[in-house]
C-alpha cells in the first residue's frame, strides 16, 4: 500500500495555491513571482496562469503599502507573463522598472541562461535609463509609486500605485504606460478587490517556459501488466525532457519555442496517464533521483 500511495502521489501531485489571497501583503506578492518562476520553469501553463491571476488578485486586495523589493518582484512576474504571450514590448518595460527598484537582482540561470530570448530582453532592461517621471494629478491624495510615497509615476515603465486614507491603504492597481490611474481610486474608503482582466493591452497572459538541470535517472519496480504502460510512460517522459532540454538550448529559434512548450507538455500527460494506467494494472514505484523535476513547489 505505502508503494501504491507513493506512486500516485508522483503522478498526481499538482501545484497547491492558497484558496483566497486576499488580504494580501507586499510579501504575498514577492512568494506568487517565486511561485510563478518555478511553473515557468516547469513549462506548467495552467499552473502559470493560477499563479498569475492569485497575484494580480492579492495586488488588488494589499492591506498596507508595498515594500519596492516585493513591487519589483511583482513587475517580474507581469514580464514573464509578458513573455510568455510573445509580447517583448511589455516583458521589456516590466523588467526595466523592476530593474530601477531593485538593480543588483539577477534572474536564475535556469529561467533566463545566456543567449536566451529571456535573457536578453531583461538584460536590455538592465542597461536601460531610467524612466521620465510625470505628475499622477490626483490632487492631495496621499499616493505611492511602487513603495515610495510620491505624487509622480514613471512614464514610460509600468508602476504600481496605491492610495491611502487616515494611513490605510484604500486602492491598489497596476498602471500601464499611458495609462491614467481610475477615477474612483480616491474615492475608495476601504480595501477591496480590484478586478484585474486576463488580458491586458501591453501585458497578455499566456505561458513559454525554459527547462533546467540535467535529464534524471529513474528506478522502477512493476509487476504484472503494469510494465507494458510504464514503458510507453517512460517512454514519453524521456520525450518531454527532451524537448525542455531542446527549449533550454539558445540556438533554437524562438519561433519554435511555443512547438516545444506544447510538445513537452502533451508528452509529459502521457507519461501521467500510462503511470495511472500501471499503477491500475499491478504495484508500481517510480523513484526519482535529486534531479527529477518537482511538482509541487
Amino acid at each position: 500500500m505505502r508503494t501504491l500511495a507513493l506512486s500516485l502521489a508522483l503522478v498526481l501531485a499538482v501545484p497547491a495555491l492558497a484558496q483566497d489571497p486576499c488580504p494580501s501583503t507586499g510579501k504575498d506578492l514577492s512568494g506568487f513571482y517565486e511561485r510563478a518562476m518555478g511553473d515557468f520553469d516547469r513549462m506548467d501553463l495552467d499552473a502559470f496562469r493560477q499563479t498569475r491571476d492569485k497575484a494580480r488578485t492579492a495586488l488588488g486586495c494589499l492591506s498596507g503599502v508595498v515594500a519596492p523589493k516585493d513591487a519589483a518582484a511583482y513587475h517580474r512576474l507581469e514580464a514573464l507573463a509578458a513573455f510568455a504571450n510573445s509580447d517583448e514590448v511589455g516583458a521589456y518595460a516590466s523588467f526595466r522598472r523592476a530593474h530601477e527598484l531593485q538593480p543588483d537582482y539577477d534572474l536564475p540561470s535556469n529561467i533566463a541562461p545566456a543567449g536566451h530570448p529571456l535573457r536578453v530582453q531583461f538584460d536590455r532592461a538592465r542597461e536601460a535609463s531610467p524612466s521620465p517621471q510625470d505628475p499622477l494629478n490626483m490632487n492631495d491624495a496621499d499616493t505611492w509609486v511602487d513603495g515610495r510615497g510620491t505624487g509622480l509615476r514613471p512614464r514610460e515603465v509600468p508602476a504600481l500605485l496605491q492610495v491611502r486614507k487616515q494611513g490605510e491603504v484604500t486602492y491598489s492597481g497596476y498602471l500601464l504606460p499611458g495609462m491614467g490611474a481610475p477615477s474612483d481610486a480616491t474615492r475608495k474608503t476601504k480595501v477591496t478587490r480590484t478586478k484585474e482582466p486576463s488580458e491586458r493591452v501591453g501585458h497578455g497572459a499566456g505561458s513559454s517556459r525554459s527547462g533546467g538541470g540535467s535529464f534524471p535517472t529513474r528506478r522502477v519496480v512493476a509487476g504484472g501488466g503494469a510494465a507494458v504502460a510504464l514503458v510507453g510512460g517512460i517512454a514519453l517522459l524521456n520525450a518531454s525532457l527532451g524537448n525542455r532540454a531542446e527549449f533550454k538550448d539558445t540556438s533554437t529559434p524562438y519561433e519554435d519555442l511555443a512547438a516545444l512548450k506544447g510538445k513537452a507538455n502533451r508528452q509529459f500527460f502521457g507519461f501521467e496517464l500510462l503511470t495511472l494506467t500501471a499503477v491500475g494494472l499491478g504495484t508500481v514505484a517510480v523513484l526519482p533521483d535529486s534531479s527529477m523535476p518537482a511538482w509541487v513547489p
